[in-house]
């Protein structure tokens, strides 16, 4: 076991060990004495950065505790709602649960019967962005996209473009819009999304919707 004097030219030699180290930095109990005062600053600052890094991840943990919930009682409504038809009732109930300002969904089958001349939404261009069956964000949705998707809905600022599917055939997109940009962003996790694209994907395959 080294001594004293092994631990402090070790110190010494690595300045920057409890930068390194600042779990072993928080944990320490150092005298107030000349000099010890920017140790304590590192170690209230280590505090403090960990608390913040806590308080994220639980954070974190509840807003995904939260979707969770919105997501079973999505399942729980469309299982009591075998009397409806029609792709509109899981996107007005996605809507509301999930505090939205819009919800669309667009089939293959629909846009196949739908004359050229009326097909205002670029359904090849949605399809590009859930190609590989995973869905995607978009902070960056522009007035004229906005207005494709969502013709009865104010300004939308970012979107998440759910697949819908059988299989690992793509049947559908569903489009969520919020008018909130920071709503959905690039790169943010998709795995609730997935899910609730498996559920509605579900919901209206047995309805033979999809």
């Amino acid at each position: 076991m080294p001594n004293s004097r092994e631990v402090a030219d070790y110190l010494e030699k690595h300045p920057d060990f409890f930068t390194q180290r600042r779990d072993l930095l928080a944990a320490m109990d150092l005298p107030e004495a000349s000099g010890a005062t920017p140790f304590h600053e590192r170690q209230v600052r280590a505090l403090r950065d960990r608390q913040a890094r806590l308080d994220r991840m639980l954070d974190t943990v509840r807003d995904n505790q939260h979707l969770e919930q919105e997501l079973h009682q999505v399942a729980v409504e469309l299982l009591n709602r075998d009397g409806l038809d029609g792709s509109g009732a899981p996107a007005a109930l996605v809507e509301a649960r999930f505090g939205l300002d819009a919800v669309a969904i667009f089939l293959s089958s629909q846009i196949a019967r739908q004359p050229a001349s009326a097909a205002q939404v670029d359904y090849p261009s949605l399809c590009r962005r859930v190609e590989h069956l995973g869905s995607s964000c978009d902070d960056r949705v522009s007035s004229k996209l906005s207005a494709s998707l969502f013709p009865d809905a104010g300004a939308i600022a970012s979107c998440a473009f759910v697949p819908l599917a059988r299989g690992q055939a793509l049947c559908g997109v569903m489009v969520l819009g919020a008018a909130d940009s920071q709503r959905f962003q690039p790169g943010m996790g998709v795995l609730i999304l997935d899910r609730l694209g498996q559920l509605i994907s579900a919901y209206l395959a047995g309805r033979n919707l999809l």
